[in-house]
């Protein structure tokens, strides 16, 4: 059970989510077709993305969409690492309620609530692809470094 369940990703704002669907839920599982249905007007997403979005404003090779695109996939990322590890724990104990109650709408939200640790793992992406493109746009020879 080590794959990844399919994503999809549902808001107001796209017409995919329907007023009261999760409206205080960050994701929902559905076990029958293995998809974990993500909330994107979620006010913890919501604010993740703020808190990326302010966190690069020092950066000046990282566009915001850019970043909001690595807390979008670091989000995704948390709440699918947390469906399999609870597969995984359902299998070992041979229980499927068990299952559906660790994999809850409540339980979800409740895993990715303190996002303290999706947003340093977006942070430091951020970071990483500033330096990068920092050093392919200045590139450092030998000399630079005080060599021959």
């Amino acid at each position: 059970m080590e794959d990844s369940p399919r994503v999809r990703w549902i808001s107001r704002n796209g017409g995919s989510r329907f007023e009261d669907e999760l409206a205080h839920a960050a994701a929902s599982y559905d076990a029958d077709v293995d998809m974990l249905i993500i909330n994107a007007d979620w006010r913890g997403y919501l604010e993740l993305r703020h808190e990326v979005g302010r966190a690069i404003s020092n950066a000046t090779l990282v566009a915001t969409d850019e970043a909001w695109t690595i807390a979008h996939d670091e989000w995704a990322q948390a709440l699918s690492s947390t469906v399999i590890a609870c597969q995984n724990i359902a299998t070992e104990d041979s229980s499927a309620d068990r299952l559906a109650e660790y994999l809850s709408d409540g339980a979800l939200t409740a895993s990715v609530a303190n996002r303290r640790y999706i947003y340093l793992r977006c942070r430091t992406k951020v970071i990483k692809l500033e330096w990068d493109r920092r050093k392919a746009a200045h590139p450092l020879s030998i000399e630079d470094l005080g060599g021959a």
